[in-house]
């Protein structure tokens, strides 16, 4: 499964084994949950309030020690000049 990560500034895609992944909007959901609890991904905006900042290098974490856990396979982020092959799926941030 090839997944397309579109922030505001930037996109890449990652390649997630398949077969771990049924439904990505509830992973989507799960990692905004465990970024939230990722003490590198908290930080504090001018006003002194707690803000969360991640990029893919975070999901890709999330999805290799929380989906993948148990896998010999894991995710990887795809190069820009490598074709992707199979299902994509696109994720917005």
């Amino acid at each position: 499964m090839n997944i397309s990560l579109k922030f505001d500034c930037h996109s890449c895609t990652i390649y997630i084994p398949d077969g771990y992944i049924t439904n990505i909007i509830e992973i989507q959901n799960q990692f905004f949950e465990w970024v939230s609890e990722q003490s590198s991904c908290l930080t504090e905006d001018n006003a002194g309030r707690v803000a969360v900042k991640y990029n893919e290098k975070d999901f890709l974490k999330y999805i290799n020690e929380q989906i993948l856990i148990d896998s010999r396979e894991k995710a990887y982020i795809i190069s820009g000049t490598n074709k992707t092959k199979g299902k994509m799926f696109t994720l917005l941030f």
